[in-house]
């Protein structure tokens, strides 16, 4: 099950985070006298992690708590991020939480939704 800074607030329904790659922050720059280019490194990007789900509920109260819930945390400090495989991924930031249109599915409830963190001093 995952979890953000202990908080379970996607488990109501299935979901899976895919964690991205880091980049190299850089510039490039000509050295006079020299062949090529001199490259300086900037430290690096942050890695970009995306999560994607359905959340459900019995009804539309349960369903706004959740969205409530979840939104409360956009912005948060920096915190633990545990994924479906239970890897935990460090000073992650919940920067964009993209819910869709409430739908019935069977006697419940669902928003299907997509979230963006960013790891950030790692």
């Amino acid at each position: 099950m995952s979890s953000l800074n202990g908080n379970d607030l996607f488990g109501s329904g299935p979901h899976t985070i895919e964690v991205g790659g880091r980049s190299l922050r850089h510039a490039s720059h000509q050295q006079p006298g020299a062949d090529g280019q001199r490259v300086t490194a900037l430290g690096r990007t942050p890695r970009e992690i995306e999560q994607s789900g359905t959340l459900l509920a019995d009804g539309p109260d349960g369903l706004t708590a959740q969205l409530d819930a979840i939104e409360e945390a956009l912005g948060d400090p920096p915190a633990a991020l545990i994924d479906q495989h239970g890897r935990q991924w460090d000073h992650v930031i919940m920067m964009r939480f993209s819910p869709k249109h409430v739908r019935r599915i069977g006697l419940r409830l669902g928003v299907d939704y997509r979230v963006t963190y960013e790891q950030v001093n790692a």
